[in-house]
């Protein structure tokens, strides 16, 4: 799958810029970032760049084939307070929630214990799927489950990724 996207990309004279969002979750993270960033280094005029994007520093994850060759530019945000992450839930439940299925009371209680934004829309997410599933139209403390989205398995995705990448380059 690399090799057609690198010929592809080599054809076109198109820069490939891959974006993986919760790399330090990436099991093998140094194998990909190494067939991304030395891809010039077999294919003619492919230039290659990786957005790393983490809630962690991933400097310590990096070996130092990767290190020499991924110069870095960190940029972080900063964490969100509590009524921010309610403001965000409630315009994501405007959009995609009829009105009253999720309560302000539920909305203040996800924003409390969820320890970022990420895992605040994860368990709206997780609540609205259990009410439904057990066919109700509004969502109760019952269907809160906290658990982080990241907590369930340890992932080996390079393949999915690649895929994905693939993909993206075949659809234009």
């Amino acid at each position: 799958l690399l090799d057609t996207i690198f010929v592809k990309i080599s054809k076109e004279k198109k820069p490939l810029i891959v974006i993986l969002d919760d790399v330090n979750y990436l099991a093998s993270i140094n194998d990909v970032f190494y067939k991304i960033l030395k891809a010039h280094e077999s294919y003619s005029g492919v230039k290659a760049a990786i957005w790393a994007i983490s809630t962690k520093n991933i400097s310590y994850l990096l070996d130092d084939r990767i290190r020499s060759v991924f110069s870095h530019t960190e940029v972080n945000f900063p964490v969100y307070s509590k009524q921010q992450v309610i403001d965000i839930l409630k315009k994501r439940c405007e959009y995609g929630l009829y009105p009253g299925v999720l309560s302000a009371k539920l909305l203040d209680k996800i924003a409390e214990v969820s320890k970022d934004i990420r895992t605040a829309i994860y368990t709206t997410k997780i609540a609205v799927m259990n009410a439904e599933n057990q066919g109700e139209t509004k969502v109760t403390e019952k269907h809160l489950t906290f658990q982080d989205r990241h907590e369930k398995k340890p992932v080996k995705e390079e393949d999915l990724i690649l895929k994905e990448i693939g993909q993206q380059i075949e659809s234009g």
